[in-house]
């Protein structure tokens, strides 16, 4: 991994958690909804990404794992996510029984996916 890799990387991670309303404004996610992000941590050339979560409701922050893949279409680029693994097992749960294959996968522009 080269350092503008992980330095990439770091910055993605820094800004998403600093302004989560990015993920919204790019139609992935509205995570204030949800809760708050305490920590992120991208790992792009692993295809990984690891975050604390706060969720509304919950006393103590939630650890979710990410690993996904990359296909480019044009103009766009479609985010797979392969796996969704929380230390919650409800939320682990939620995800098999509501986030089917079809539903894992994520049109991102291809500007916003070239980070990942």
């Amino acid at each position: 991994m080269s350092i503008f890799n992980k330095a990439k990387d770091a910055s993605v991670s820094f800004g998403v958690r600093k302004l989560p309303w990015l993920l919204k404004v790019f139609g992935v996610i509205d995570v204030e909804r949800y809760g708050h992000i305490d920590e992120l941590n991208l790992i792009s050339h692993e295809g990984k990404v690891s975050a604390l979560i706060t969720l509304k409701g919950e006393g103590e922050p939630t650890a979710i794992t990410i690993t996904y893949k990359k296909e480019v279409l044009g103009d766009n680029c479609i985010l797979i996510l392969n796996e969704i693994r929380s230390t919650k097992q409800w939320v682990n749960n939620l995800v098999e029984d509501f986030f089917k294959e079809e539903q894992r996968r994520l049109v991102l522009p291809r500007a916003i996916a070239t980070i990942l």
